[in-house]
This record gives structure tokens, sequence and C-alpha cells, in this order.
């Protein structure tokens, strides 16, 4: 999907394309300043308990926990 999406900005004339990765962003930001910030706008407990056990739990890519 993103190289047609990328083949369709070029035919429309647009000469760059930056691709980005966010998977090692999130490891970054301070958690309990995260979950601060979403408890503001997410007025479900549950929703953010279980935001917060995802934050904490190491995943598991190519045999590695990271």
């Amino acid at each position: 999907m993103a190289f047609k999406q990328a083949s369709e900005y070029i035919k429309s004339g647009l000469e760059w394309i930056v691709e980005i990765s966010l998977e090692k962003y999130f490891s970054t930001i301070p958690h309990d300043r995260l979950m601060q910030r979403l408890s503001k706008g997410i007025g479900g407990k549950q929703l953010l308990r279980l935001i917060h056990q995802y934050l904490r739990v190491g995943l598991i890519k190519e045999g590695l926990v990271g």
C-alpha cells in the first residue's frame, strides 16, 4: 500500500518521499507523563489500564525480547 501511495504522489508532481519508522520511538517516551496526558483525554479507566499494561510488556521479535 505504501509503495502504491508513493507512486501516486510522484505522479501528482511531488518530488520527495520521506519514510519514517516509529518502532523505537515509544520506548523513549516517559510512560508516566504519557499516561498522565492520555488520562486527560480518555475517560475510561479500563482503557487506560490496558494502554499502561501494553507499554510495560516486552515485545518478542525474531525470538528476542525487546
